[in-house]
């Protein structure tokens, strides 16, 4: 009898212990079986986009950043600059003045030449800049284009070590009903970057 009563004690515990065990497993079970959750890596997550300014090796699709850039930077000196200069007359036409960071000569050839040639920059500045007592000008005027260039493809026309030509390939906005425009483009190494040496002017 004491026998008996030892082994039914025995499997008493035993029940007891079983569900609590498996009860403790259960969780580490469900986190091995779960799945692992993870963040997708995406191009602009994991690319490391280069500064269009610091460009050493230009092929059919280095190219495009650096036009894109070279267009931004071209937009905003015709705007004026980052706000509305004063405005002023000058031989019956209303001129307006660059904004503090491009206003002076050095200013403004400063913040082209990142991208375009020293050439190509002052040929702009020649042509859409006067200067009056000691500030950059221009007709206050604003324009615009309906040409997407972040659409554009580009095609190589020629190469050296230190000039490239390329034909871009570039759509109009759908409401313009236009075919796409074939520019083309040419660039020299300065230094160690890429530049473009087409005048912002004939570009854009």
């Amino acid at each position: 009898m004491k026998i008996h009563s030892i082994l039914a004690g025995l499997i008493a515990v035993s029940a007891a212990l079983v569900p609590a065990a498996a009860a403790s497993a259960a969780p580490a079970a469900a986190a091995a079986s779960a799945p692992k959750s993870s963040v997708p890596q995406t191009a602009s997550s994991s690319a490391v986009k280069q500064d269009p300014a610091q460009i050493t090796k230009l092929n059919h699709q280095s190219a495009l950043p650096l036009i894109l850039e070279a267009q931004k930077r071209y937009t905003y000196v015709m705007a004026g600059g980052y706000t509305m200069g004063e405005t002023f007359m000058l031989n019956g036409q209303e001129y307006r003045y660059l904004s503090e960071d491009i206003g002076t000569t050095a200013k403004l050839i400063k913040y082209l030449t990142s991208v375009y040639t020293d050439t190509a920059a002052k040929q702009f500045a020649g042509k859409y800049v006067v200067e009056v007592n000691g500030r950059l000008a221009q007709l206050n005027a604003d324009g615009g284009s309906l040409l997407q260039f972040d659409r554009a493809t580009a095609k190589m026309l020629s190469m050296t070590d230190v000039k490239r030509s390329y034909l871009l390939t570039v759509p109009y906005a759908a409401e313009a009903k236009l075919p796409n425009a074939k520019l083309p483009v040419n660039f020299e190494k300065v230094g160690s970057f890429w530049r473009i040496s087409t005048a912002p002017h004939v570009l854009f």
